[in-house]
């Protein structure tokens, strides 16, 4: 399974939610992998600013995932962004949202780590599939 992460699933794992940390185990050992857009990366440490975490534990967390072969960090490129200025004109979704879809859809995965409603809404509208709890 390739799973694509939101900056929603990166909080997770930051906060060590026990279904965060399983299917991270699971990926790391098991036959997963997964996507990483690098604007979640931007959204995590803009979140532990304004929320006062130390970006300490933020490098720790994305240092831990950089060294593993099952977890990539896909930068915005010319198809991504192509790709993510039609989703946010097709279906009205803000310009990150339309930047995570679009890495989601080139990237090939088959999940969505996501509980963001304009995500969601993606979802309803089957240009991807999704996962939260």
């Amino acid at each position: 399974m390739k799973y694509c992460a939101d900056t929603w699933f990166l909080f997770e794992l930051k906060n060590k939610s026990k279904k965060a940390l399983e299917l991270y185990k699971e990926i790391l050992y098991g036959k997963g992998k997964l996507i990483i857009p690098s604007i979640c990366i931007f959204e995590l440490i803009r979140l532990a600013i304004r929320s006062g975490i130390t970006l300490s534990s933020i490098d720790s967390l994305i240092n831990e995932m950089k060294v593993s072969q099952k977890i990539q960090v896909i930068v915005l490129d010319e198809n991504i962004a192509k790709e993510a200025a039609k989703v946010s004109v097709t279906f009205g979704v803000p310009t990150v949202d339309s930047i995570v879809a679009a890495t989601f859809k080139i990237s090939g995965c088959d999940i969505l780590l996501s509980k963001d409603d304009d995500l969601s809404l993606l979802a309803k509208k089957k240009y991807l599939r999704i996962e939260n709890w």
